[in-house]
This record gives structure tokens, sequence and C-alpha cells, in this order.
């Protein structure tokens, strides 16, 4: 699948717990770039199971979303960041049905844990990257080598 104008390809690499809530870890290619997305809790265990290809002993949310889609015949293409908007991100993910290619809006998080489960491209666009992506080296610096992961 060819990169979107004005995206990056990143994937998750890890997800950091911040007492009741996380942060996801976005990297692109290279870990020239990182982008972190602070998320709830719950989102961050769904993430962090799907990243080490675990299974919840009961299904989560984005696993019962992902049956659905597989009932109703549809597929995950890829999934966004697109914008950061008064601190908050946007996302989508884009499914494929009945032959066409659908857009849906999306918290980052969700679209994320979606991407990680279906093995779909994650792109983030430039924009966020350039308002909100940090120097890799840096985090590692602030929080030391022994990052803490839920």
């Amino acid at each position: 699948m060819e990169i979107p104008a004005d995206y990056v390809e990143m994937r998750a690499a890890k997800v950091v717990a911040l007492g009741d809530s996380a942060a996801v870890l976005l990297v692109d290619e290279g870990v020239k770039v990182a982008l972190p997305i602070f998320i709830g809790g719950t989102e961050g265990t769904s993430i962090e199971l799907r990243l080490r290809g675990e299974k919840p002993p009961r299904p989560f949310t984005h696993d019962l979303l992902e049956s659905m889609l597989r009932k109703l015949d549809a597929t995950i293409v890829k999934v966004h960041v697109d914008a950061l908007r008064a601190g908050v991100f946007h996302g989508s993910v884009f499914l494929r049905a009945k032959g066409r290619v659908i857009r849906i809006d999306a918290r980052p998080s969700d679209a994320i844990a979606l991407a990680i489960g279906s093995h779909a491209p994650i792109y983030v666009a430039k924009a966020v990257l350039d308002e909100a992506g940090i120097d890799p080296n840096t985090l590692q610096r602030q929080q030391g080598p022994a990052t803490k992961t839920s």
C-alpha cells in the first residue's frame, strides 16, 4: 500500500503505563521521530496485549469490533492519525467492504488497536508530527532505560 501524501508510516513501539492511564508510543521506520499519544488504561491494556500477540480471557471492545467486521466480510485497510486540535488527536479507520473503501472517524487509540490486530499500516499526518512529535533519544534520556510498560 502506498503511503498517503503528507503522511508518515509509523508503528506502535510500546505502551507506557501512567497510573490509571497510559501512552502508546508510535515510531517511524528509522526511529527518528516518536509520537506519544495519551490514552485510557483499558485501551493501553488492549494495545499492549495485541503488541505481544496475546488474547484476553474475554473479548475486549477491539476484539468485538474485529469479530463484527469479519462477520460482515469487511477488512481494515489502514488507519490514520489525522490531526491534533486543542490537544486532542483525531484519527480514521479505513475499511474495505463490498468493493469500496469507507473512512470512519475514530479515536487514534481505537484505530491503533485495530491496526495492530489486523496488521494494517498506521499513518500519521506530517503536520501532527511537526506539532507533537519528539526525538526518541530525548525520551530515552528523560525516562531512562527501564521504561515501565503495562
